[in-house]
């Protein structure tokens, strides 16, 4: 699942690294992502193969503008074509702005544009 979520982000975003983290060599604009938890539906009858998977991710830059428009191609590209058979939808349910002072103990400001997200798939 995670691999085609990520290939989505790619999909709706130019030449910029997309990882669940931060490297050293990374230039910004880049996008972070973290999954917060996963929930396997579950019925009388026992657990499904349906999960629910809450992601949070970081659209990182120099500018606010920057990380602003790379947070909304973002959101957009969440919001467009499912990529592989294992996601059934994702949706996007919050949106926040941030500033950080320093990079990695540099004195360089970052723009953070952070997305609160939930993918629903199915584990094949």
């Amino acid at each position: 699942m995670i691999e085609d979520f990520r290939q989505m982000i790619l999909n709706g975003t130019s030449d910029i690294p997309v990882s669940p983290y931060l490297r050293a060599d990374t230039t910004l604009p880049a996008v972070v992502y973290d999954v917060q938890s996963e929930e396997i539906e579950r019925t009388l009858a026992g657990s499904t193969a349906v999960r629910t998977t809450r992601v949070e991710l970081r659209a990182l830059a120099a500018t606010y503008a920057a990380a602003d428009t790379l947070g909304e191609s973002v959101v957009s590209a969440l919001a467009g074509a499912i990529v592989g058979s294992d996601i059934k939808g994702v949706e996007t349910g919050s949106v926040a702005r941030d500033f950080e002072e320093t990079v990695d103990g540099q004195n360089l400001p970052l723009y953070v544009y952070e997305i609160d997200g939930t993918v629903y798939w199915e584990k094949s």
